[in-house]
């Protein structure tokens, strides 16, 4: 079996334990990372399955983010994550083409099920 890999951006280290151990049950190696920066370098670098991107409370400044990541890697499968979203915020982030916006804290079967479908996704191209 093919051995999948996640990039994840969070400073919650109750997200990053989640991701991390979702990860493990469909084989997703998950990398953690708490700079904005190195998030971005291992995301050119890295061939990932992946993309995980944790707002916090920060919802407003999410956009500038993604849109960011989106210009850098557009066909991977980005999965947001905010602690609030407001219905405009939640629509300009799906116009930049994410995967998935959910809410924190993180519910774990509802994560499984997204992290299989991107693995669906990048198993079709």
């Amino acid at each position: 079996m093919r051995r999948y890999q996640g990039i994840i951006y969070t400073t919650d280290s109750h997200v990053a334990a989640t991701c991390q151990h979702v990860g493990k049950e469909i084989e997703m190696d998950m990398f953690i990372e708490q700079s904005m920066a190195d998030f971005l370098l291992r995301l050119q670098k890295n061939d990932c399955t992946v993309a995980i991107f944790d707002c916090g409370p920060n919802g407003g400044e999410c956009v500038n983010w993604v849109k960011l990541i989106r210009r850098q890697r557009p066909k991977i499968p980005l999965i947001v994550f905010c602690d609030d979203v407001s219905s405009s915020i939640g629509a300009k982030l799906y116009q930049e083409g994410i995967f998935y916006l959910g809410l924190r804290p993180i519910e774990p079967a509802e994560f499984l099920e997204v992290l299989k479908a991107t693995v669906k996704q990048t198993s079709v191209f």
